[in-house]
């Protein structure tokens, strides 16, 4: 499972200054702003890679996920390998069985920090007084 956390220190400053109200609606914007972001760049039209949402929450951090396990290798990609069965015929291939085959592996498609860099540059807008 592909887990997020982006630190905004970086962008916004110490946080520790600011009224705990402000913090929390940069937090909330900067994390519906990078959900909005990975739905429409995850390379599927509907499914488990769609649903990202915020799974963990405190005072200074949010958490997003995606409930799919395989998002980790659609975005970060797989090498190909050998894939054998333990029982010499368990895997049919091709209309066959077969002792092995070989699977290409998955282009990785980093869709992910694709849509953390389109949200860097709106993060210093969301935690400032009214937007402003």
């Amino acid at each position: 499972m592909v887990s997020i956390e982006v630190n905004v220190n970086s962008s916004v400053g110490n946080l520790a200054n600011m009224p705990r109200d402000l913090i929390e609606r940069g937090l909330d914007l900067t994390a519906q702003d990078l959900i909005n972001n990975l739905m429409v760049n995850s390379p599927v039209d509907h499914g488990l890679l769609k649903q990202w949402a915020v799974t963990e929450s405190d005072d200074l951090s949010r958490t997003i996920q995606s409930p799919a396990e395989y998002a980790e290798y659609v975005n970060y990609g797989t090498t190909s390998h050998w894939v054998q069965p333990v029982f010499t015929n368990a895997l049919h291939w091709d209309g066959h069985f077969s002792k092995g085959h070989f699977v290409g592996g998955i282009q990785a498609r980093h869709f992910v920090e694709d849509s953390i860099e389109q949200t860097l540059p709106r993060i210093q807008e969301f935690f400032t007084i009214n937007g402003d």
